[in-house]
């Protein structure tokens, strides 16, 4: 959850334990997770921000993690009003511009 202590910490140690040899089934819970608690509407920008750092970091180290779907959700933050969620979106669509642009 958002609130609960140390959630950056929590997120950083998700971020550092993915790698290229972590299956994708095995994150993707955790991807979802991430996305359905930080990432909506209702949440302030510093959160929606928090958690798009926090998948781009998971997804930089493996890429495979992220389905269409998903991305096509997170991509439509790239015209936020606030600069930190627009950077983070358009990190993200950037990053899979160049790992996988078929995505």
């Amino acid at each position: 959850k958002p609130r609960q202590n140390k959630v950056t910490h929590l997120l950083a140690i998700v971020a550092q334990a993915s790698h290229e040899l972590v299956p994708p089934e095995v994150l993707q819970p955790v991807v979802r997770t991430i996305a359905n608690e930080f990432i909506h509407e209702g949440s302030a920008e510093e959160i929606v921000a928090t958690g798009m750092n926090a998948l781009q970091a998971i997804c930089r180290r493996c890429p495979l993690v992220m389905d269409q779907d998903l991305l096509r959700d997170l991509a439509l933050y790239k015209s936020s009003r606030d600069r930190a969620v627009m950077a983070s979106a358009r990190s993200l669509i950037q990053l899979y511009r160049e790992t996988n642009p078929t995505l």
